[in-house]
């Protein structure tokens, strides 16, 4: 089990979080489910549709459709960070290169937080348009 400031870290880590203040990163900790998937074990498949984000705490995971490799991700790299904010299926298949630790930040539950404190939403927003400008975005 993740330490709260393991937790912490990590969020400060997934670049959507990145200019988040400490007590906005411990709110967010706190809607995080922590998850052990086994190595060989999907995260999710291609076409399914997803409305979570995962941070990788330990282990790999190894994102592909079909026989092409799109990357492999370790610790600190997040997966569904659009997913988490508008649900939408899948355009490829995730699975634990070895056993992996994983915090899943659902939907509802950004959501919710958004609500109740804007400061998660501002760190949302701040974190697209920086995407947006570096290009790893297309803007339109």
């Amino acid at each position: 089990m993740l330490l709260a400031i393991e937790r912490v870290a990590l969020l400060r880590g997934a670049n959507g979080f990145a200019n988040a203040d400490p007590e906005t990163l411990v709110a967010i900790s706190a809607c995080c489910e922590e998850m052990s998937v086994a190595a060989g074990a999907n995260l999710f498949e291609k076409g399914h549709r997803s409305s979570s984000m995962s941070i990788i705490a330990r282990g790999r995971v190894r994102v592909f459709d079909g026989a092409v490799t799109r990357a492999v991700l370790g610790p600190g790299q997040a997966l569904g960070k659009l997913t988490v904010l508008v649900p939408d299926e899948q355009l490829a298949t995730a699975e634990a290169v070895e056993d992996t630790i994983l915090l899943r930040l659902e939907h509802a539950a950004l959501f919710d937080l958004m609500r109740d404190r804007a400061e998660v939403a501002h760190a949302i927003i701040h974190a697209l348009v920086a995407r947006i400008r570096t290009g790893e975005i297309a803007d339109g």
